[in-house]
């Protein structure tokens, strides 16, 4: 979506649903995840902001009361991506998660009339703040670093320009089982396409391999 209300992918270099790529140069790149914690009565949320260098720019894990509606607990995960974008004047930017529907409402013209309706209103009145927004849907093996933010989510909230060692630890661990898992074939992909990457840490916190 630009100003003009108009979906753009011309600033990605190469997309693809299955691996983390990174943007065009003076594109910002927001995956964001959300977690639910049925035992605890909460829900947590992942955004991570990457650029063209793949370095990480921002990222944000933070706990919210219990939602029981995953679609809802995505929206508000890319909302927070959104504020995220307004907060530190990024102009150009991609959002990226892994729920289909989703990423299919954000991209429609048709007002939205389900209990995720408000929440999508509210992502796209802040997405026309921009010049470009482009809303593009992954598989979970490309959204790791996201999702183990959210998974790792406290109260209080944690967020940052690069990942403290204690996060980085975790993050890794969670990412491996994730890769591990994603390398089964599933109905859908009986390729096994999904292989494990290279979890090192690049410099900068940038997370150069790990998705």
């Amino acid at each position: 979506m630009s100003a003009g209300g108009h979906y753009d992918t011309s600033q990605n270099r190469s997309y693809s649903p299955f691996r983390w790529s990174p943007p065009g140069d003076g594109v910002i790149k927001l995956n964001y995840d959300g977690a639910m914690f049925s035992s605890s009565l909460e829900i947590g949320i992942g955004v991570i902001a990457r650029d063209s260098a793949r370095a990480c720019v921002w990222w944000k894990s933070i706990r919210k009361r219990w939602i029981p509606k995953p679609e809802m607990v995505e929206a508000l995960a890319a909302r927070e991506a959104v504020f995220l974008a307004r907060r530190f004047g990024w102009r150009r930017i991609v959002l990226e998660g892994d729920c289909a529907n989703l990423r299919r409402k954000l991209n429609s013209h048709q007002p939205d009339c389900s209990t995720t309706g408000a929440l999508i209103r509210d992502i796209k009145c802040l997405a026309s703040e921009v010049d470009i927004c482009s809303f593009l849907l992954v598989r979970r093996a490309a959204n790791k670093v996201a999702h183990c933010l959210a998974r790792i989510s406290t109260g209080s909230g944690l967020e940052g320009p690069c990942f403290p060692p204690s996060v980085g630890k975790l993050t890794r661990g969670i990412a491996l089982r994730i890769s591990l898992a994603a390398m089964k074939p599933t109905p859908k992909d009986q390729s096994g396409t999904f292989q494990v990457e290279d979890l090192e840490i690049g410099h900068r916190g940038s997370y150069g391999d790990l998705h």
